[in-house]
């Protein structure tokens, strides 16, 4: 009787939830490669359904590679991370940088260092992840820094930065069409109007036009260009104070109609700040440079990223030391703007973000070396627009909860391995269980004293067969169910 009356329960829970969840996605590991090694430089691209592709530098050999890994819009990893370049000599592959269209076929881009020569390489890729083609040349060497964008149709123009020792520096770029044709020439982007550049970064609108930004003598420089490649104007400058001071790193997102908004670091303020400017679509300053990191404290603010939704809505995300180590800070802004709320904390850990914001969630991907002593890796997460903070305590990561609270697993659907969070407001004992729709234990995944705080548990579905499952906890009185689905 008592199975039933269980059983019963279960079947009522089961069709209380809903169908449905919107859900943040905690942070996740991307890199697959546990041992010593070092994972750097990431970069996110997503598709307009949500579905996005994280690339990086993976050195889990004794070369650096460029890797890469498809994820679904709820966070499920698309098959296993994979090899982007097809060479196998020796030598170091670095500076990735990835740009989707609308509809998921992506392309990335990055600098193949072998024999010393650094030449710029690039591979395409469809939207299921299947290589179209093989790696292309599309610098012969003397490249760095690469970046990429592309537009809806996936047209797309990589820029990278050419260094001639001792002469000075330049920023060229090529533009291709969505089949991976070259449209015209390598062409200079600087023409020498405002000197050396380093560090250039590229954004498209929807149509193809586009907008690169960069270094040039400490100064943040831009210039306009039409969707066939004409120069609109001449190079501009962004930064707008007469310190001598520098200015780095810039980063560059545009909204559909072409409005964009660079951002940089800036040490007009002897500490290394972050600074931005908003502008029109014709390049038309909107107002002045305004800082965006809101703490006072000494220490550098560095590596900032940029990402526009299609209505102009932007977030900011950067390195930050004001906790006493480096740790991800953000800052979301309206359209006209305007900023909403203040600086939030995107991870505790980790550095050098690369973000996205798409319909409403704030996709990051960082490294990281929170595995103490098992190298750097590279996390993600996925924060809501609305609540950023709904994922992290922005103040101590180890502050006690102050509600008991059962998570919804993630990823889900899984196979075979999804992850369950739980919260814990004091020291309890608890039983966290699955069971199947009959209301058969199948797995114990916590059966003792758990202290107050945030817990997290791995469960491991390889011997259950594909289906609907219900996970259980009970904390004292407290207790909860949710349902999650196996997909083998």
């Amino acid at each position: 009787m008592k199975g039933q009356l269980i059983y019963l329960c279960f079947i009522t829970l089961f069709i209380m939830l809903p169908s449905v969840y919107a859900q943040i996605i905690p942070d996740f590991q991307v890199n697959e490669s546990v041992s010593d090694t070092h994972q750097a430089l990431c970069a996110i691209a997503i598709d307009s359904s949500g579905n996005f592709v994280i690339t990086w530098e993976d050195r889990h050999n004794s070369n650096s590679n460029i890797y890469a890994q498809r994820y679904s819009s709820d966070g499920t990893a698309l098959g296993s991370n994979f090899k982007v370049n097809n060479n196998i000599e020796s030598g170091d592959r670095n500076n990735p940088s990835i740009a989707s269209d609308s509809d998921g076929n992506f392309v990335i881009a990055w600098v193949d260092d072998n024999y010393g020569e650094q030449p710029i390489y690039a591979q395409r890729y469809s939207s299921d992840g299947t290589a179209l083609g093989d790696n292309f040349l599309v610098r012969q060497g003397g490249g760095s820094s690469p970046s990429i964008s592309s537009d809806d149709s996936g047209n797309f123009v990589i820029t990278w930065h050419v260094y001639y020792w001792p002469e000075g520096q330049d920023t060229y770029a090529k533009r291709y069409s969505s089949d991976g044709t070259a449209l015209g020439s390598n062409f200079l982007v600087n023409q020498g109007e405002v000197g050396g550049s380093s560090s250039p970064s590229i954004s498209s609108d929807s149509y193809g036009n586009f907008v690169i930004t960069w270094n040039s003598d400490e100064t943040i420089v831009a210039r306009c260009f039409s969707s066939n490649g004409t120069p609109l104007g001449i190079s501009f400058e962004v930064n707008n104070h007469n310190q001598s001071a520098f200015q780095g790193n810039p980063s560059i997102s545009s909204d559909s109609y072409g409005n964009f908004i660079i951002t940089w670091e800036d040490v007009r303020n002897e500490d290394r700040d972050i600074y931005a400017q908003r502008y029109s679509s014709d390049g038309t300053a909107l107002g002045s440079n305004f800082k965006v990191n809101n703490n006072i404290e000494s220490g550098d603010r560095d590596n900032p990223s940029i990402s526009s939704d299609g209505d102009g809505n932007f977030v900011i995300a950067w390195d930050d030391y004001r906790d006493g180590d480096v740790s991800i800070y953000a800052q979301r802004y309206s359209s006209n703007g305007i900023a909403i709320g203040g600086n939030f904390k995107v991870t505790n850990t980790g550095y050098d973000p690369d973000v996205i914001l798409l319909k409403g969630k704030i996709y990051t991907t960082w490294t990281d070396n929170r595995g103490n002593g098992t190298g750097y890796d590279i996390w993600a997460n996925v924060l809501d627009w609305n609540d950023p903070t709904t994922g992290i305590d922005e103040k101590d990561i180890l502050k006690k909860p102050s509600i008991y609270r059962l998570s919804q697993n993630y990823p889900n659907p899984f196979n075979p391995k999804t992850i369950i969070n739980y919260e814990l407001p004091i020291t309890n004992f608890v039983e966290l269980s699955i069971y199947n729709l009959l209301g058969q234990k199948v797995a114990t995944l916590v059966s003792e004293k758990m202290p107050a705080g945030d817990h997290q548990v791995e469960f491991n579905g390889q011997n259950l067969s594909s289906g609907v499952y219900l996970y259980r906890i009970e904390a004292g009185e407290w207790q909860d169910v949710k349902k999650m689905i196996l997909l083998r």
